[in-house]
């Protein structure tokens, strides 16, 4: 072989080797430039994916608040006091509310409280000064006790008639042992001696006047003059109101009225 020839074969090699070189660099750069591309594909997917999520995490929270304050303004009064339940007995800013809306469990309370006893035992006892009566004729009953009470009514008058001066069972305001009827249970009594001291004077001691003259469609009993509740002496002065009687349905926006 000539040495023209050697040599250009030698050229032919180097040739085809810088091509394969070239195109090994070509593929790697290809496959580079692929992974940079799924990559950026890829995440933009998460991205995404991480947008949507937190996207439906806020709408979860945004329905969780909403249920909240839905749940809240279900348990705010008319007037915006917030009721609170607790173990089957309704309070709102701290008072404890039956009526015909706001029942107590079957077995609730034991006698009169602390608090509602004392109050009494000193106005008897400035009453008494005064030589003013004052004898409480019932104060805490049980369920089973109204339910005697409110049967036995309902058989002389019928329901609805008993319904406007007698309370069905677990619906007494005596259940809590803060209130107590004195005296006559007649509403003449209003105009006796010692029915218009307690009503001028009852909320110097913590009581209120339960059921006012001319608040019946509010409380939804008649007007009974005898039905003292006790309530504190802050609140009772605001719901004396310089003598024209607040009910507590009134003062807090609430209804008095029978799910039936």
């Amino acid at each position: 072989m000539s040495r023209s020839n050697h040599q250009g074969k030698k050229k032919t090699r180097r040739t085809a080797k810088r091509r394969r070189f070239i195109s090994i660099l070509i593929l790697i750069l290809l496959l580079c430039i692929s992974s940079v591309i799924a990559c950026k594909t890829l995440y933009k997917e998460q991205e995404k994916s991480d947008t949507t999520g937190n996207t439906e995490q806020e709408y979860d929270n945004k329905k969780e608040d909403k249920s909240k304050d839905d749940k809240s303004s279900k348990n705010k009064t008319s007037k915006g006091y917030t009721i609170v339940t607790k173990d089957g007995v309704t309070s709102i800013d701290g008072i404890k509310i039956v009526n015909k809306t706001y029942s107590v469990p079957e077995n609730y309370g034991n006698g009169l409280t602390p608090e509602c006893e004392k109050a009494y035992k000193d106005m008897q006892k400035d009453m008494q000064e005064l030589n003013l009566p004052c004898k409480m004729r019932t104060g805490y009953r049980s369920c089973s006790m109204q339910r005697e009470i409110y049967n036995k009514y309902v058989r002389e008058d019928g329901k609805a008639n008993a319904d406007t001066y007698s309370a069905r069972p677990c619906y007494s305001e005596h259940h809590l042992g803060e209130c107590m009827d004195v005296n006559s249970l007649d509403q003449s009594f209003g105009d006796t001696p010692e029915g218009k001291w307690i009503a001028d004077n009852c909320w110097k001691y913590g009581f209120i006047i339960r059921y006012p003259k001319g608040k019946e469609d509010i409380t939804g009993y008649m007007y009974e003059p005898w039905h003292i509740r006790y309530v504190g002496k802050s609140l009772a002065k605001k719901l004396y109101n310089g003598g024209d009687w607040i009910p507590l349905e009134e003062h807090f926006g609430i209804t008095s009225k029978y799910p039936d």
